[in-house]
């Protein structure tokens, strides 16, 4: 590539000067400044209440935001609270201020603005200076009036060599801020020449095509050796390019011309070959980037174009292909067709395109959009109506709430373990992340299976980001409480249960008063009573109310193994609905216990216990004790039973005769383990 430098006028004409463009100046000293500057951005730095957590007065502060350092005296004027950790931002009438004593490198500050408090009686006034750190102590400057209520001041500043400003409050009555504004704009720097560098993407081209610029940069320098970083102009300037279509195979080079802010440069560029016109028969489509969250936009710039050529030659025609939009609707989700197509030469390709919508990414990154996943629960929010639900969705990344519902605003049957897409805005209550405005719902398919997640400590900290996904606690026992309510106005509402797991006490609560009904009909209360102290776990989801708490919907969430083990051997082998008042003529006693004894031994020592002592199976329990006394054997005294008797056809006929009640009542001595009164 040829090097020109500085561009002679009358290279092209007059034509050509009058497009070269305007404009004299960017600013700042460093790269970063550079490209802030060259966007046209302002560097704005706010103070509030949360930069001083402290009650009473600051004689000397210092602050570093941004890269901007700032000092001063204020005072915050109330004590912090469990809910208000900082005092209100207050300069009092003995002279408090806050004034910027630098600014970063390239820029000045160019206007302060505050906003006061809304509402009290902190009435006063106060002053905005521009400039020297001398006159903090004066009462010079721009004055505003408080009057009390909520308002917000501005005054601006163009000097740029002013480096300091500050607002104070001098021999006035207490002024209470919300925020203090100060804008930073950046300082003139002349920018001496501009230079062209790189090597074009392309340089083989056919009869009637136009140059590609793509691989080249354009750099403004402040001084003429380059000895500054310079700042990447790429994006800014105008090309100009002759010829702008090559006409004739014999070309083998051409002139580009850059204009950047009245600086422009001119450049030839060699090795270009120009071939006789060829068509296009396929496409090539490289996309390097092939999954997007529903909150992206496509990126084009991850889409490389090749076309194979009918003279055998594969070119890259990126900047010259048209691609499709972009635009994800929830209609992409249902048909399951996420593609782009590229366009060059009267071809086009398709190309597909991973198009997911994440509960995370909806989480983290927006508070609108589209989110997908599979329905892990559904509920009621009222116990007197169903026409309200809330419905609990989970995608392997992350759960999230829909609240607040109607059932007919979604599109399809609506079932846990559906997969359902979702467009909608999303909100915090307390904690627990929702999607609060439902623009559309609708049931794709079958969803995925969601693992839940074995949680350990049970803490806020331990568990950010769990809110509303399925969770595995093992090992929980039971403490006290009630799943429903009854508030002051005689209605039904849910209650807490607590429980313990890991060493702490945690509460349990349905979400809503319509789960917390639906929980006690279905026997949660009931479940508690009849497993009394044995631990249990639970696979269900985490709910948050300003802290952590496990958030049931169905009796399904709990499960007992010690329990449902003891349930399945009495089922099995007591035969609870057999032998009650009848004789035992062919010695069916003698003949089962024999079985149930083996089964009973190959329970663990706490199921065994529970068994035999445990309100719920007791009259199961003096069944095999009576079994066992028949057959003459006698269980450990420690559990409860009578030593053996040895006229075991006595105690059969006993036992079929009186039923199994009149032997518990009678002979048998059951240590029954109670709950605990609440």
């Amino acid at each position: 590539m040829k090097k020109h430098g500085r561009f002679v006028a009358g290279v092209f004409g007059a034509s050509v000067l009058l497009a070269l463009g305007t404009g004299a100046f960017l600013t700042a000293n460093d790269s970063g400044v550079k490209e802030a500057n060259a966007a046209g951005e302002d560097l704005v730095v706010s103070i509030t209440d949360d930069d001083f957590p402290l009650y009473g007065e600051l004689t000397s502060f210092n602050i570093t935001k941004q890269g901007v350092n700032f000092a001063g005296k204020v005072k915050t004027a109330s004590k912090p609270t469990a809910t208000q950790k900082y005092g209100y931002m207050m300069f009092d009438k003995s002279g408090g201020n806050i004034y910027n004593t630098s600014a970063p490198e390239g820029y000045y500050l160019s206007s302060i603005e505050t906003s006061l408090r809304s509402g009290g009686s902190k009435k006063g006034v106060f002053y905005v200076d521009f400039g020297n750190e001398a006159l903090v102590s004066g009462i010079s400057g721009t004055q505003y009036k408080a009057t009390g209520e909520a308002q917000t001041e501005k005054t601006s500043n163009s000097d740029e060599s002013n480096q300091f400003g500050r607002v104070s409050v001098t021999n006035a009555a207490n002024v209470q801020f919300t925020e203090i504004v100060f804008t930073f704009s950046a300082l003139s720097v002349d920018y001496n020449h501009i230079s062209i560098t790189g090597t074009p993407t392309r340089t083989d081209y056919y009869v009637g095509e136009s140059f590609s610029t793509d691989g080249l940069t354009v750099t403004a320098y402040e001084t003429v050796e380059e000895t500054d970083a310079g700042l990447d102009v790429t994006d800014e300037v105008e090309w100009l390019i002759e010829p702008e279509v090559f006409e004739s195979t014999d070309t083998t080079s051409l002139d580009v011309i850059a204009s950047w802010n009245n600086l422009d440069t001119l450049e030839t560029i060699p090795g270009i070959t120009v071939s006789e016109p060829a068509t296009v028969e396929s496409l090539e489509v490289v996309n390097v980037k092939g999954t997007y969250d529903a909150s992206e936009s496509f990126d084009a710039s991850a889409v490389t174009v090749y076309a194979n050529m009918s003279d055998g030659k594969r070119n890259d025609v990126t900047s010259s292909a048209e691609l499709s939009a972009y635009n994800p609707t929830l209609d992409d989700f249902a048909s399951g067709t996420y593609q782009m197509t590229a366009t060059y030469g009267g071809v086009s390709k398709t190309f597909d395109l991973n198009l997911t919508a994440t509960i995370k990414g909806y989480r983290d990154s927006r508070t609108s959009g589209i989110l997908i996943g599979t329905v892990t629960g559904i509920e009621s929010l009222y116990t007197d109506t169903d026409q309200y639900i809330n419905i609990w969705i989970n995608d392997g990344t992350a759960g999230i709430m829909a609240y607040r519902i109607t059932k007919s605003a979604v599109e399809g049957e609506l079932a846990v373990g559906k997969k359902i897409a979702i467009e909608g805005g999303q909100t915090v209550y307390n904690g627990l992340y929702e999607v609060n405005s439902l623009t559309r719902a609708f049931i794709v398919g079958d969803g995925e299976e969601i693992a839940p997640v074995a949680i350990g400590e049970f803490n806020s900290n331990s568990l950010k980001g769990l809110d509303s996904s399925i969770v595995k606690a093992e090992g929980l026992t039971y403490v006290s409480g009630n799943v429903t309510g009854v508030n002051s106005e005689g209605e039904t509402t849910a209650s807490n249960i607590t429980v313990r797991y890991n060493g702490s006490n945690v509460t349990l609560r349905a979400p809503t008063d319509g789960s917390a009904v639906a929980l006690s009909d279905a026997g949660l209360d009931a479940w508690f009573d009849k497993i009394e102290d044995l631990p249990f776990n639970f696979v269900g989801h985490l709910g948050w109310f300003n802290a952590p708490q496990l958030a049931p919907l169905s009796l399904d969430d709990f499960d007992c193994p010690d329990f449902n083990a003891v349930e399945a051997f009495v089922d099995g082998y007591m035969h609870m609905d057999e032998y009650q008042g009848v004789d035992d003529a062919d010695g069916a006693c003698l003949t089962t216990y024999p079985l149930a004894k083996e089964a009973f031994e190959k329970l663990s020592e706490v199921q065994q216990d529970f068994f035999l002592t445990s309100t719920y199976f007791a009259d199961a329990a003096a069944r095999y004790n009576a079994w066992a006394v028949a057959n003459g054997e006698a269980l450990d005294s420690s559990l409860g039973v009578l030593n053996s008797i040895s006229d075991s056809t006595t105690w059969i006929a006993l036992g079929a005769l009186l039923g199994v009640g009149a032997i518990a009542g009678a002979a048998i001595i059951v240590a029954n383990r109670r709950r605990k009164a609440e």
